[in-house]
């Protein structure tokens, strides 16, 4: 071929006229695909290859078990590897060879094992729930039965049924894998059919001398049924009824009527009996005189108020030989037939009128009260003492009020905005004080009578050290002679405190302070202060005064929420988050590392009583912060609404911190497999029939066991036992030691063994009901032997929930005397 000169080649191609030897070479085929998936896998378990590719003659997968294999040039392919490959795939066309490679990797396996199957509870009635709860670890496949001929079924490796047993049976739980198949058995007790009182009552009730009374009972599953009462000449038997058998049947009714019944109280017993059980019950029937009291007239005003304000009640009354007034769990006795009287109110309630005839029957008039919680709250609203004799002081605490508004009736008003204060003025004789406290949605008001006489004394009030750094706990001494109330106004706090005695004090501000020390008595207060100063910290102060739960920065009712704050040494930051039907989440962030030390505890908010707690606390570490969730604290599920979010670092701590709280709600959901508050129960499903319905309330029955009432004490023997105690839950059982008895400690654990998540007490109680032992709120509590002294007898144990304090107040648990 001949060859042009450079430049005349170079024009050549630009005028279009190529080489008429030239040729563009053939490509090589291409790889557009080449996957393993998952690419790691346990041995066995399914990989899926998947490839694609274009221009190829031939294409060859290799690395398999049994070596290279031609294939398509698109397709897919399952495997089921025990060892790890390298897989290669080759395509081979006209213009060459192109390869791809892909490695697949086995994760490594542990021995096969059960970790956890658990029934809940151990001993039922037939056709109750049993639930039954697994999970096993290393397992190619699990199979669970039982043993009264329930077919084996393939489950997952964790998971939770719901069974109904009719008889005793063993639920037995199978897992196979490496390097041998291994088993559990866990066994279910049906209890004996017992009786059952369904309704007993008596009506009316209470009734007049002479008056025919309708005795009516509702019950089932007895052989012998009885109604009778106490008499003179010995029981008087008023209605008996005997089948043969009756358990299991439809309910029975026994109804008869009475008349002549004596003036006063007469007791009805209910006697059920069966084979192997006895249930009792009883109605008291109070029977006055002919005559009864008689109220004319009984009003109460206003019907609604806030929280701590008063109401006046006036009433009219003949025919009555003793009057009583009865609100909030306090009585007041001996007032004149017709009359007025102011009550303070805190809460919803009926506020009630008691009228006796000679002590031998009782009138009871009601009138209910509302309290609006959009109006201001009286906290407290206490006299105090002074030198002058004429003159009156006054110390208020009050919550949600825009101002406060008193009088007392002589001339005297003013008007203040403080929340907490006290006003001082001049009065020459006993006068009628009028307190309002206001807002935009209304008034709260108190009334209470000022007068001169005998104060209380203040013995000794006193501090070992009359300053301290800010944040720092102070302790305060007092010692009081003829005081009804006491209380000490230290630093931003107000608490009621016994008659004498000591109590700490956070010292939250900063400067001269003069903790005050009240005794209250019949006829005024006594007061004595404390100069006392707070040093400063050295710190710069924090941008929100949010360091008390008064203060607390809130109520933040939308969330997510995102708050922003600083944390100073030796702070403290509330923040409160009212009740939602939703779980509580809340995560620290901040723009430089977490410290170690730094703390977000969940307080539980009384109300006027102020926070308990902390119930929960989540620490961070170095460059971690903290974070509340349901996964991290799965016991929030447990605590109840509202709270309070505190915010502290250890006291070590000599830097600021800036921080954002992101605060938001994990939805409760019915179904979830979470037991919430508002559920008696969650087996992970909506569906009914299986012991938990779709609003996750327990079928049948209104607990798992039936053993919270003393009538219903399930009997123990001593041997272990496996039990089951949720939230407001009471477990009883009773038990008999034989003279001789060797006596040992009492303890529960968990069930399976392991750490024990459970907070509880336990009591134990003698025929007579004197408690005889007892066991504090503790995480799995036990009674040593020294602590169980009883003579033979028959004793009652009662297992209750804890505070919520040291762990979840529900979970299963093993009684068992120690060894």
């Amino acid at each position: 071929m001949s060859r042009l000169p450079p430049l005349v080649a170079l024009a050549a191609l630009l005028a279009g006229c190529p080489d008429a030897d030239f040729s563009y070479p053939t490509p090589p085929p291409e790889i557009l695909r080449f996957s393993a998936t998952p690419f790691q896998v346990a041995p066995g378990a399914p990989v899926t290859l998947r490839w694609e590719t274009a221009g190829a003659d031939r294409v060859a997968l290799g690395g398999l078990p049994e070596g290279e294999v031609v294939v398509d040039a698109e397709g897919q392919r399952v495997l089921h590897p025990d060892a790890a490959l390298v897989l290669t795939l080759s395509a081979v066309g006209p213009g060459g060879e192109r390869r791809a490679r892909v490695e697949v990797q086995i994760e490594a396996t542990s021995e096969v094992a059960i970790t956890l199957l658990e029934v809940t509870p151990a001993a039922v009635r037939a056709g109750m729930p049993v639930r039954v709860r697994w999970a096993t670890d290393g397992a190619r496949a699990v199979s669970l039965r039982t043993t009264d001929g329930g077919a084996a079924s393939d489950v997952a490796a964790s998971g939770a049924v719901v069974l109904r047993p009719t008889r005793d049976v063993e639920v037995v739980l199978r897992a196979e894998g490496a390097p041998a198949a291994v088993e559990a058995r866990r066994a279910i007790h049906v209890l004996p059919e017992r009786a059952e009182i369904l309704s007993f009552n008596a009506t009316p009730n209470p009734a007049v001398a002479g008056a025919a009374v309708t005795v009516v009972a509702e019950v089932q599953g007895f052989t012998t049924a009885r109604i009778w009462r106490d008499t003179s000449d010995g029981p008087l038997t008023i209605i008996e009824v005997q089948r043969a058998d009756l358990v299991g049947e439809d309910p029975v009714e026994l109804r008869d009527v009475m008349r002549d019944l004596p003036v006063g109280t007469t007791t009805l017993h209910l006697t059920l009996e069966t084979a192997d059980t006895v249930e009792e019950d009883e109605v008291r029937i109070s029977v006055t005189p002919a005559e009864l009291p008689r109220v004319e007239s009984f009003t109460v005003t206003p019907t609604v108020t806030g929280s701590g304000g008063d109401v006046r009640a006036r009433w009219r009354a003949q025919d009555v030989s003793q009057v009583d007034l009865l609100v909030d769990g306090r009585a007041y006795r001996d007032l004149p037939l017709s009359g007025e009287a102011d009550v303070v109110i805190t809460r919803d309630q009926d506020v009630q009128l008691r009228c006796q005839v000679a002590g031998q029957g009782a009138l009871l008039a009601l009138a209910p009260v509302q309290v609006d919680p959009r109006l201001p709250t009286i906290v407290g609203l206490t006299p105090l003492g002074t030198t002058d004799t004429s003159s009156l002081a006054l110390h208020w605490e009050v919550l949600d009020a825009d101002r406060v508004e008193l009088s007392d009736g002589a001339g005297f008003s003013a008007t203040s905005t403080h929340a907490q204060a006290a006003l001082t003025w001049t009065a020459t004789r006993t006068v009628d004080v009028r307190f309002r406290a206001v807002n935009a949605a209304g008034a709260t008001e108190r009334h209470l009578t000022l007068a001169a006489g005998p104060l209380p004394e203040i013995v000794r009030f006193e501090t070992p050290r009359p300053e301290a750094r800010s944040g720092r706990w102070v302790r305060f001494e007092w010692e009081t002679v003829g005081a009804q109330r006491v209380w000490l106004l230290a630093f931003r706090e107000s608490r009621r405190v016994p008659a004498s005695g000591a109590l700490y004090v956070r010292a939250d501000t900063t400067g001269a302070s003069t903790p005050t020390l009240i005794a209250t008595g019949l006829d005024g207060s006594t007061s004595a202060g404390l100069p006392f100063t707070v040093g400063s910290n050295g710190s710069t102060s924090e941008s929100e005064p949010n360091d008390h739960f008064q203060q607390a920065q809130g109520p933040f009712t939308v969330r997510p929420a995102d708050l922003a704050a600083w944390l100073t040494p030796d702070d403290v930051d509330y923040f409160y988050l009212p009740g939602t039907n939703a779980r509580l989440q809340a995560r620290l962030t901040s723009t430089q590392p977490c410290p170690a030390g730094l703390l977000v505890e969940v307080w539980r908010d009384l109300g006027a009583e102020g926070p308990v707690g902390p119930l929960w606390v989540v620490e961070g570490s170095d460059g971690v912060c903290p974070r509340l969730d349901s996964a991290s604290a799965p016991e929030l599920a447990d605590l109840e609404p509202p709270w309070f979010l505190v915010v502290r670092r250890d006291p070590s701590a000599t830097t600021s911190l800036p921080y954002v709280l992101q605060v938001s709600d994990e939805a409760r959901a019915c179904g979830d497999g979470v037991l919430d508050v508002n559920e008696a129960c969650d087996d992970g499903n909506t569906q009914g029939g299986d012991g938990c319905d779709r609003a996750c309330l327990l079928e049948g029955t209104d607990e798992v066991e039936p053993n919270d009432v003393p009538g219903l004490a399930q009997p123990w023997s001593g041997a272990p036992l496996e039990g089951t105690l949720f939230a407001r839950d009471i477990d009883l059982y009773t038990f008999t030691v034989a003279p001789g008895a060797a006596l040992r400690g009492l303890s529960l654990s968990a069930p399976g063994g392991g750490a024990c998540g459970l907070e509880a007490e336990l009591r134990i109680f003698d025929a007579q009901g004197s408690l005889r032992a007892h066991a504090a709120a503790a995480l799995c509590p036990s009674l040593p032997p020294e602590a169980v002294v009883l003579e033979p007898g028959t004793y009652q144990l009662q297992i209750t929930p804890g505070s919520g304090r040291l762990g979840p107040r529900r979970g299963g648990y093993l009684l068992s005397w120690d060894p």
